[in-house]
């Protein structure tokens, strides 16, 4: 199991460095075989609105599709201010991430017919600068009752992330956050997130707003969305 470590640099000055694994997966392995675009679906609704009438604007909201051919909406939509949330829980076309692993010479799977702790294992290499030698599995999944409890299920895509996989959630939808969206929270190693949770006009940054060059991020239980520097090292 490869570590991932973030360390992170807050509007304050301090530094602090955070390891763990990937949800849902042995590493943050990168992938091959992957193609980017947007759907052609219609464009998502552009607000939402809390009970005190305040207003949270996804302006010019545009569909992203599956990375992965078959390409279909991903349910996910982004906004010009770079924020991406979940509009509504689609399936995935394609489970199984194409392997990527070409050198793991320092450890790890060798081939997807290694991965069979769960289903829809594929085996990837590590993009990691720390272990650029070595491979580690990676579960897809197909929908989100493939999914643990508190988990939904994060088709690939651009600015989702390079693998299908179960991530971390506090909601399925923008329709569970009242007055909110349900919003991925990025990623400072890989493209795309690991995390969905409902942010609200309460909370201090939507996507770049109010954040100039920082992300707007959350750790989950019960943290509060705000703007943080984050660097992967």
């Amino acid at each position: 199991m490869f570590a991932r470590c973030v360390l992170v640099v807050g509007l304050a000055g301090l530094i602090d460095v955070a390891c763990g694994p990937s949800p849902g997966t042995d590493s943050t392995a990168g992938s091959t075989g992957v193609v980017t675009g947007e759907s052609s679906e219609e464009p998502a609704p552009t607000s939402g609105e809390d009970s005190g009438g305040d207003t949270l604007a996804c302006d010019d909201p545009v569909p992203i599709a599956q990375a992965l051919e078959p390409s279909a909406p991903s349910g996910f939509v982004r906004c010009d201010n770079d924020a991406v949330h979940r509009i509504e829980p689609v399936a995935c076309e394609v489970p199984v991430t194409p392997s990527s692993c070409a050198d793991n010479s320092a450890g790890g799977c060798s081939v997807d017919a290694d991965c069979t702790e769960a289903p829809f294992g594929s085996c990837q290499q590590s993009p990691a600068l720390w272990a650029p030698q070595q491979c580690a599995c990676v579960y897809g999944c197909r929908t989100d009752a493939d999914c643990g409890s508190e988990q939904i299920c994060r088709c690939a895509g651009t600015s989702l992330g390079l693998f299908t996989q179960c991530i971390s959630a506090g909601c399925a939808s923008s329709a569970d956050c009242d007055g909110g969206w349900c919003v991925l929270s990025p990623d400072a190693c890989d493209p795309g997130g690991y995390r969905v949770e409902c942010l609200t006009p309460a909370d201090a940054c939507f996507g770049t707003d109010n954040c100039d060059l920082y992300s707007c991020i959350t750790y989950g239980d019960e943290s509060e969305w705000h703007c943080e520097q984050q660097f992967c090292g």
